[in-house]
């Protein structure tokens, strides 16, 4: 399944983008799917970082292409990251912004 996708890798994100058939769903809205294992850290920092995906993903949702599944791993964290830092890497990796 991730093989027909793109990946791109920033410093602290794996991104999928994957494209799905227009037909198999009504509405073409893009969706998302988290990866986060164990490796990460503990259930503190892995809910940390999944909040800051999820609202990114939220606030800049219209700017996200549309017909495509987009699945986030983060990498495993030599420090610890900010919702600033994230925004700004998730967004570039999927091509909203430059």
């Amino acid at each position: 399944m991730l093989k027909n996708g793109k990946r791109t890798v920033t410093p602290q994100l794996l991104v999928w983008r994957l494209p799905r058939p227009v037909e198999a769903f009504q509405d073409d809205r893009p969706r998302l799917g988290l990866v986060i294992s164990r490796r990460y850290g503990n259930a503190v920092k892995r809910n940390r970082i999944k909040r800051f995906i999820r609202e990114t993903f939220r606030t800049h949702k219209h700017d996200f292409p549309r017909g495509v599944d987009l699945i986030v791993q983060p990498k495993t964290p030599g420090r610890p990251s900010t919702y600033q830092e994230v925004e700004a890497e998730l967004l570039r990796a999927c091509g909203v912004i430059e």
